[in-house]
């Protein structure tokens, strides 16, 4: 999978399994220290069973596809994230654009 970035805010993040951070820290493999996010706002975690989105304990302002989202989510290809301004898009790593 790929985090893509449509505005710009960060480079691209391919992933295969793991967890990507997400924050204002700068040691967070995506940091955006620009941004109104805690220094560790939320993880994308891929395993076997799927990639899913965890948001920590009092993060707020994360929308997947236009739904909030308070603790954890099922993620696929296509799906839009919103952290308040900030757009992140995921893609199929072999998908070609």
């Amino acid at each position: 999978m790929q985090l893509s970035f449509p505005n710009g805010e960060h480079r691209d993040v391919n992933f295969h399994t793991g967890e990507v951070t997400i924050g204002a820290r700068p040691d967070m493999m995506v940091s955006l220290p620009q941004s109104d996010l805690h220094p560790h706002h939320a993880s994308i975690l891929s395993d076997r069973r799927g990639v899913w989105l965890r948001v920590l304990p009092n993060a707020q302002g994360i929308h997947l596809n236009g739904r909030p989202v308070k603790q954890l989510a099922l993620l696929r290809s296509g799906d839009l994230l919103c952290f308040d301004q900030v757009r992140i898009q995921l893609r199929d790593t072999y998908a070609k654009s």
